[in-house]
């Protein structure tokens, strides 16, 4: 510690291994009290950039004395923080806990998981989503269309012409789901893709309790195609247009749904 309160992390009796952090110091406020706070100043550290992906946080003690708090208190801080997802804990020579690595499909989850509570619980209903669903969907077509579909132009094309399914709803709903993952993909934006899964399989989740008959596949293909072929003629105004009205053209299952 120095004379401003700052500690170098790694420092403190450890002359074999270098501090995680080089030569950076912690800029911490001082707690006296709770584990929350001290959770609190390490997110924003995270979030900030100063404990970056894959560094290791200065051990127990070094931030104990950081904090003025005890080691028990670190540790509970640290218990939150993995059970964001935010740290993890090794053991070992090399152990301690580190800042997690970013990935893609750990957020996928976690957001899908929290949807399908949210709608099962009716906090949120199947107009909300749908409206999110639309409200991704929509800009996503038109990225989509910027690109001409990019390397998922053939895909696309191919998404739309349903197979037989054998009246099968749960296959008509995965080939369905198949499509739109697909525009996703198409949009070259992660983000979108990210957001725009698990909002939509919720979506499609809720529809599942509904009987659509045999006509309303053929429209829902059809309108796939137009959305497929506006994208691959880089029309994004008729991509966008025709996502919107196909998202708004299942309102009235969901809401057969609801009333029944």
């Amino acid at each position: 510690m120095d004379g401003t309160g700052a500690v170098t992390p790694g420092s403190a009796g450890d002359e074999t291994q270098p501090s995680p952090l080089g030569s950076a110091k912690l800029d911490v406020r001082p707690i006296r009290s709770s584990y929350l706070q001290v959770a609190e100043q390490l997110r924003d550290l995270i979030r900030g950039g100063d404990l970056t992906p894959g560094q290791r946080l200065p051990a127990e003690p070094d931030m104990a004395s950081l904090f003025g708090v005890s080691k028990g208190t670190i540790r509970e801080a640290l218990r939150i923080l993995s059970s964001e997802g935010m740290v993890t804990t090794r053991r070992g020579v090399r152990g301690g806990t580190f800042v997690v690595e970013p990935d893609a499909s750990k957020v996928e989850g976690t957001l899908s998981n929290a949807f399908n509570i949210l709608a099962v619980t009716n906090k949120v209903t199947s107009n909300d989503f749908l409206d999110a669903w639309k409200a991704i969907d929509v800009p996503a077509s038109g990225l989509a269309a910027r690109r001409r579909g990019g390397e998922y132009a053939d895909a696309l094309i191919d998404a739309c012409r349903r197979p037989e399914l054998d009246g099968s709803r749960e296959q008509s709903l995965e080939f369905s789901a198949d499509f739109h993952n697909l525009l996703l993909k198409a949009s070259g934006n992660q983000l979108l893709e990210l957001m725009g899964r698990p909002v939509s399989a919720v979506a499609r989740a809720r529809f599942s309790g509904t009987s659509p008959t045999e006509d309303f596949w053929h429209m829902n293909c059809t309108e796939h195609s137009r959305i497929a072929e506006a994208i691959i003629a880089g029309d994004v105004a008729a991509a966008e247009a025709a996502t919107a009205d196909h998202i708004e053209s299942l309102r009235p299952y969901y809401r057969a749904q609801r009333e029944g």
